[in-house]
């Protein structure tokens, strides 16, 4: 069994700076704002978000060109703030580097995320995750979130578990039919992941024995 994995409240923290950063990054190349609350949005990705927000307010879609612009502005904001922020990023969900290395050898990994790849590598770079030899697929490479996961499952190999925090991630693995393990800081965020149909919740990665438990008995959300 092998492991693909989301990034933000999945590997390390979410951080607030990160909705900062892509609202001044959609002021700059649209013109608009986009509201925060990713759950309202259909697709839950850096491109998604972003494409909706054009329909939404502008009643077009971004053109291709203004993509390519967000993505280089976006990044350019994000490794701003990080570099002056002592906190952004610098602290791993506990257990996860040592559940990084422990498990190389005995599983598959991959990172499937829906931040735009220079995002999610500014974010790792901070973090001090080594995770660079792993299959990393972002919001360019899917139309969706179930679309990244079916691309990183390709890369990776095998059966695989799918690891993460939101409820688009629980969605995303029942589309595609494979086992969910959520990951949640809080009561607030484990009640959600269940209401959503995860079953099998960790709230980090302290203990290993428990984790590759919970990967063993890990279902597909809704079964």
């Amino acid at each position: 069994m092998n492991l693909l994995f989301d990034l933000d409240g999945t590997l390390f923290p979410v951080d607030p700076l990160e909705d900062a950063c892509f609202g001044e990054a959609c002021r700059v190349v649209l013109g608009v704002e986009p509201h925060g609350d990713w759950s309202r949005y259909p697709v839950v990705t850096d491109l998604g978000i972003l494409r909706s927000v054009a329909r939404d307010i502008l009643q077009r879609p971004p053109t291709s060109d203004e993509e390519v612009r967000f993505d280089r502005v976006y990044a350019a904001l994000l490794w701003d703030a990080v570099r002056r922020s002592p906190t952004a990023y610098r602290t791993p969900v506990p257990g996860a580097r040592e559940m990084l290395a422990a498990f190389r050898g005995s599983y598959g990994m991959g990172i499937a995320t829906g931040n735009l790849r220079k995002a999610a590598r500014i974010k790792l770079q901070a973090c001090g995750l080594e995770v660079d030899d792993l299959p990393l697929v972002g919001a360019e490479d899917g139309v969706d979130r179930a679309a990244l996961v079916r691309r990183c499952a390709e890369l990776v190999g095998g059966d695989v578990v799918s690891v993460g925090d939101g409820v688009w991630d629980v969605a995303a693995a029942w589309e595609v039919g494979v086992p969910f393990v959520g990951i949640a800081a809080s009561d607030l965020v484990e009640a959600r992941l269940r209401r959503a149909g995860a079953t099998t919740i960790l709230r980090d990665y302290t203990d290993l024995g428990v984790v590759r438990e919970a990967v063993r008995g890990a279902r597909c959300p809704g079964s």
